[in-house]
C-alpha cells in the first residue's frame, strides 16, 4: 500500500496504489489531517490505480477492520464542513465511508470517473 496526497486549490486528493485495506485508509486519514489542509477544501479519495483487500478472511479480518475505520471517520473532526467524492471503488466498498457521512450530514458521492468527481467537487461551493 502507498498513498499520496496532492493539496490543489479546489480539493485535495488522496490517491491510492496498490494493495489497500482499512488499516492503509486510516493511515491515509492521519497523513492528511497532518497536511493542515484548509477547513472547507473538499476531498477526492482516490482508489484508480489500487487493489482494495476487504471481505477476504485469508488476507484481513474485515469486520473488526471496518468498523474501527468507520468509527474515526464518523468522530474525527477533518471532516467537518467538506464534502467527499471517492472514485474507483465500488458503492459496497464505500459504504462504511458513506454511513460515516450520513451519520456525520457530510456531501458524499462514489463516483466511476475522476473528471466526474471533480465536477461535482468543484459545485459544492
Amino acid at each position: 500500500m502507498a498513498h499520496q496526497i496532492i493539496v490543489g486549490p479546489e480539493f485535495v486528493e488522496v490517491v491510492h496504489t496498490g494493495e489497500v485495506r482499512y488499516a492503509d485508509r486510516v493511515s491515509a486519514l492521519a497523513a492528511l489531517k497532518a497536511e493542515s489542509v484548509s477547513e472547507r477544501l473538499p476531498v477526492l479519495i482516490n482508489f484508480l490505480d489500487a487493489s482494495l483487500v476487504v471481505g477476504r478472511e485469508d488476507r484481513e479480518p474485515d469486520d473488526q477492520a471496518r468498523v474501527d475505520y468507520m468509527a474515526r471517520a464518523i468522530i474525527d473532526q477533518f471532516f467537518c464542513h467538506r464534502g467527499v467524492a471517492m472514485v474507483g471503488i465500488s458503492s459496497l466498498d464505500a459504504k462504511p465511508a458513506a454511513t460515516a457521512a450520513l451519520v456525520r450530514n457530510i456531501p458524499f458521492q462514489v463516483f466511476e470517473r475522476r473528471e466526474q468527481a471533480v465536477v461535482w467537487l468543484a459545485n459544492l461551493g
